[in-house]
């Protein structure tokens, strides 16, 4: 169980991957739950108190019901009794210090010059 805050911080569309930020602070570091190659989120944009749980036979149905079969993993999280789902080809838990803004994996920003020219 991480007894603690966390905030969807991160997706990206084109690049398939979406972070859940725990803010440190001066005494404690930043915990980030890292997803890559995301293909279905159920979980609601802050959550509290959360419990990584193993996936049963029941979280694969219920999955399967909403996107079909798939061979990605499937995360389940609690949350006061309520399970939330993260399906994805991988998950990381980070510990760090990063800055507010900066992210625990390298990638370009979409919306920078160099790759975003929209037409006039």
């Amino acid at each position: 169980m991480y007894n603690r805050f966390f905030q969807l911080w991160y997706y990206t569309v084109s690049h398939k991957q979406m972070l859940l930020r725990s803010l440190g602070n001066k005494d404690v570091c930043n915990l980030d739950i890292y997803f890559g190659d995301v293909e279905y989120i159920e979980l609601p944009v802050a959550i509290n108190k959360i419990k990584l749980l193993e996936t049963t036979q029941q979280d694969i149905d219920y999955i399967t019901q909403r996107i079909g079969n798939m061979n990605k993993k499937i995360t389940v999280l609690e949350c006061e009794n309520n399970k939330y789902y993260v399906v994805s080809s991988f998950m990381k838990i980070i510990e760090n210090n990063l800055g507010m803004f900066e992210l625990p994996f390298d990638i370009a920003n979409d919306m920078s010059d160099e790759y975003y020219k929209p037409s006039l």
